[in-house]
């Protein structure tokens, strides 16, 4: 795996637009900096004192806009910084030091924009939310931290990346620390919107739900469901070998044509030939949707799938855009009949 193939796992993107400010004509408010010092009525010696005046909220949301565009690019501007001045890395050992170091550095500005956030006074309204927030952002950036300084070795990276989630990036307490901070990030927008203000922190949306389809490998190849909703975009892959030996299992997303019109060579299946569109060919184009690292720089074949030893299960998320096939790699398996195609209309 090269730098030009590293996963960009967007946790947290901060917006630089400016709040859009609505006013009220019954609110009279006074804002002396940022950090929303008010000013009260001076007292009425001859009668009660006057209530103090509301506190102006403007000030505050600039000032979070304009950190959280800092922050933008402060980390824009580290991610390319660092792939210019590390040299390529040459062996797995270099590769792990490299993904650490760039995502270690980008958890650590992350850090540092969640204590400026926290250093901000904000008004009474806010409060709570802006309490909640702070800890979103800091816990997102140490889960951050915490899983790239605990990869040891290369393999160890590539396992996690097997069963992160395609749209965050992210799994285990990182995913559930991202799944904190999108709600977070909401509620603060929702909180200006109630108050008659427009606060754009361009907060990540909830990734959409998948739809999950087991595959059952034996003798017989089962799907649960056998099809797919014409609008599913992403779904949850579960395979597991119900057989009594070692299996390969690959899956193809059918881009056009007869799912099951693919090209065999000495008995295996030709998956070299993903991405490659020919129609004169007289197959199906498709692309190698699982396992999704057996190629290299030059786009050559690089390995096989890897074995899935008897009663054992593997999961994996996938973006679909047509026909699912999934099948034995080994040789004349697929010939023999052990594949099932998951429809999409």
């Amino acid at each position: 795996m090269r730098r030009n193939q590293l996963m960009v796992i967007a946790l947290i993107m901060a917006a630089c637009a400016s709040p859009a400010v609505s006013t009220d004509a019954d609110t009279t408010t006074s804002t002396l900096d940022a950090t929303t010092t008010t000013t009260t009525a001076a007292p009425d010696t001859t009668g009660p004192p006057a209530a103090a005046a509301e506190e102006d909220p403007v000030g505050y949301l600039t000032e979070m806009t304009n950190l959280a565009a800092d922050y933008l690019d402060r980390e824009s501007g580290f991610g390319s910084t660092y792939t210019e001045d590390n040299p390529q890395p040459d062996n797995d050992e270099e590769q792990l030091e490299y993904i650490v170091g760039y995502y270690v550095g980008g958890a650590d500005i992350g850090l540092e924009h969640a204590a400026a956030v926290e250093a901000i006074e904000p008004p009474a309204m806010f409060a709570e939310a802006h309490r909640r927030y702070v800890v979103a952002l800091r816990t997102v950036h140490e889960e951050r931290k915490r899983v790239f300084t605990g990869f040891t070795t290369f393999g160890e990276y590539q396992d996690w990346l097997a069963e992160i989630h395609p749209v965050t990036g992210a799994s285990g307490a990182l995913a559930d620390a991202l799944d904190a901070y999108i709600v977070a990030c909401a509620a603060m927008e929702t909180t200006a919107a109630q108050a008659g203000y427009e606060l754009d922190l361009q907060c990540p949306e909830p990734p959409p739900e998948a739809i999950e389809v087991r595959i059952e490998a034996g003798d017989q190849w089962v799907a649960t469901p056998a099809s797919l909703p014409a609008d599913a975009d992403l779904i949850t892959l579960e395979i597991t070998n119900i057989g009594t030996e070692p299996i390969r299992p690959v899956v193809l997303d059918i881009f056009e044509g007869d799912p099951l019109d693919l090209p065999v060579g000495e008995g295996v299946v030709d998956i070299a030939l993903s991405g490659v569109s020919d129609p004169s060919s007289g197959y199906a184009s498709f692309g190698l949707a699982y396992p999704n690292d057996l190629f290299g720089d030059d786009s050559r074949l690089t390995d096989v799938p890897p074995e899935l030893a008897p009663g054992k299960t593997v999961t994996t998320h996938l973006f679909v855009s047509g026909h699912l096939v999934v099948f034995d790699y080994r040789a004349g398996q697929f010939e023999a009949g052990r594949y099932v195609v998951v429809d999409k209309p």
